[in-house]
């Protein structure tokens, strides 16, 4: 069945695509509700309530200017396939306005429900930019009367009920937030206890020095670096690692452990030459705007 067929029809936790089961589609309540975040104009068009729980559709609108600066940044790499450095994927995912790093929770009647499933879709207006819009949030934007002149990342999240059965609702309240996004730092190689590197946070501007404490090659092809921060940075903030590998998203670091408030540690990934000193990068996450919290629905029933 062709979306545009079924795109009014919300099952609970199928996200955007059709719905093969036996669950009937959620009942559509409007809510139409628009708020800025951080200067980013938000709407809330519609919830969708469901035997198993609750669908919420969030509209974010990007700004023209916003997809053309990631256009003129990362459009040539991105439209010949050219491989990206771990850094350029860090980076190109920080720079993208489209990006679906929101987290939101939901509180029904006073009861904090439980995100099980969040999809997000793209809408961008210019062909000639990237990235390309999706069918789904093609047909999103007709549907919710969106100004298609804008760019549009549409997010949709399915909540399980708070109770064993569905509620009448009372109340119902939004928070979003932003989850931190890595940016690459500096790289560097630590080759002696006592060695010292100067760099500037990119979020603060702050001047910070990296001491390094030890350098140990515990096991064959790895290596055991631990090193001190002044001023200090938490844990969750900065991530230290091997220049190779793969950087976690998520807002506790795999990479990285703090054994207390002053000391920070890593391990190379094997393998890597015998004696030679592994390269080291610094990767800082933080989010990019405060939470925001709202009242969708108040002292209302339906």
């Amino acid at each position: 069945m062709p979306y545009e067929a079924i795109s009014s029809k919300v099952y609970f936790g199928a996200g955007f695509h059709p719905h093969s089961g036996r669950d009937h589609a959620g009942s559509r309540l409007n809510l139409d509700c628009h708020f800025s975040w951080d200067g980013t104009l938000c709407r809330v068009p519609a919830i969708y309530l469901c035997a198993g729980g609750l669908v919420l559709d969030l509209l974010v609108r990007v700004e023209p200017e916003q997809i053309a600066r990631f256009t003129q940044r990362w459009g040539a790499k991105l439209r010949t396939d050219t491989r990206l450095s771990s850094d350029e994927q860090l980076l190109c995912k920080a720079d993208d306005p489209f990006s679906p790093d929101i987290i939101p929770r939901l509180i029904v009647n006073s009861k904090a429900m439980t995100a099980v499933r969040v999809d997000s879709v793209r809408f961008n207006p210019h062909p000639d930019c990237c990235p390309p819009t999706m069918p789904e949030a093609d047909t999103l934007t007709e549907l919710y009367g969106c100004d298609r002149s804008c760019g549009w990342l549409i997010v949709r999240a399915s909540f399980l009920w708070a109770t064993r059965k569905k509620p009448a609702l009372h109340s119902l309240s939004l928070t979003l937030e932003h989850q931190p996004r890595p940016v690459p730092g500096v790289h560097f190689i630590a080759r002696y206890a006592g060695q010292q590197f100067v760099f500037t946070h990119p979020f603060t501007g702050n001047e910070h020095r990296l001491t390094v404490l030890s350098v140990v090659h515990d096991t064959p092809g790895r290596t055991h670096l631990t090193c001190a921060l002044t001023p200090d940075l938490p844990s969750h903030e900065l991530l230290i690692c091997d220049s190779r590998a793969a950087v976690p998203e998520a807002a506790e670091p795999a990479l990285l452990r703090t054994s207390d408030a002053m000391l920070h540690e890593a391990f190379s990934d094997p393998p890597f030459v015998t004696g030679e000193a592994p390269e080291w990068k610094l990767v800082f996450c933080l989010s990019r705007s405060a939470p925001v919290s709202l009242i969708l629905m108040d002292d209302r029933r339906f």
